[in-house]
């Protein structure tokens, strides 16, 4: 599983897999949308912490108003 992300040079969290890996050539497509695919999941990371930082600010702005 961790093969197509190291091999399009994205970075493997949490990898602590040690088995053997199949010597698998992926066409420049398949590493194209992997990339893609990392960039789109990093914007939504990044949206999801923006709004937990957006709701954090609204109950304190609620708390502060009572």
């Amino acid at each position: 599983m961790t093969k197509p992300l190291r091999d399009a040079d994205l970075p493997v969290p949490g990898d602590r897999w040690s088995g053997p890996v199949a010597d698998i050539d992926w066409s420049t497509d398949m590493v194209e949308t992997i990339q893609r695919y990392a960039r789109w999941a990093a914007q939504a990371f990044e949206k999801a912490r923006e709004l937990g930082q957006a709701l954090d600010a609204r109950e304190k702005d609620d708390a502060l108003t009572r």
